[in-house]
């Protein structure tokens, strides 16, 4: 029990930590970005770079899950497919890959929307096989909560609606929600990784009833 205490306290702890970090770490991303003097929503910006940074971050913790949780098994593959499709993004943060989509489908803002529902199957996909703790699903939640608000910022500058606000305020709101939104989601996988990847996997098994009433464990 004292075991149990120590370390949600250690998680809060370096929750602590995690939110000064990047407090620091937004604060400065803004105050130069409005420094440089070019436009916030400029490809390839002062915060896309601090932002994808932190993706990079992502996609190297959910690589040392796969190695640490399945060193020897097939299910390793799901976590490197996250560490992969998180590796894209920061890419994509920085060279703005998906913004050549609008040449195809006459809107990139599709294939914001459809990364979303990549991000909700996967959610779902790494909780059945997970288990994650409360801990990491609140966070999971809060970042989700994040990632929603910057669409909808995204889509109400008049790409699908208007929202009441300043076009250049909501440029700004758009870039805070988004790196709040990343960050948060990477709390979640850095508290999965520091409290349960070294757990040990329960085996899947399946249970078969014969007919004379004996059960047998595959």
């Amino acid at each position: 029990m004292q075991d149990l205490q120590l370390g949600i306290s250690r998680t809060k702890l370096m929750l602590v930590f995690l939110a000064c970090f990047f407090g620091v770490f937004n604060i400065s991303a803004l105050f130069i970005q409005y420094l440089s003097g070019e436009a916030i929503n400029a490809h390839g910006t002062i915060v896309d770079v601090f932002n994808g940074s932190v993706l990079w971050m992502a996609s190297m913790i959910s690589l040392l899950i796969a190695v640490k949780r399945y060193p020897n098994t097939k299910r390793v593959l799901l976590w490197l497919v996250v560490s992969a499709a998180v590796g894209f993004l920061a890419i994509d943060e920085i060279f703005e890959i998906h913004e050549q989509t609008k040449y195809i489908i006459g809107e990139d803002d599709y294939v914001k929307f459809a990364m979303l529902l990549v991000a909700l199957a996967a959610m779902v996909v790494l909780y059945q096989t997970e288990r994650p703790s409360k801990q990491v699903v609140q966070l999971i939640c809060a970042g989700l909560l994040f990632h929603v608000c910057y669409l909808v910022v995204d889509f109400g500058d008049g790409d699908f609606f208007i929202l009441p606000i300043a076009l250049n305020t909501l440029y700004w709101m758009e870039e805070a929600f988004e790196m709040l939104g990343v960050q948060t989601y990477f709390a979640g996988l850095l508290v999965f990784y520091t409290t349960q990847a070294g757990e040990p996997v329960p085996e899947m098994s399946v249970e078969i009833v014969c007919s004379e009433g004996a059960e047998l464990e595959l």
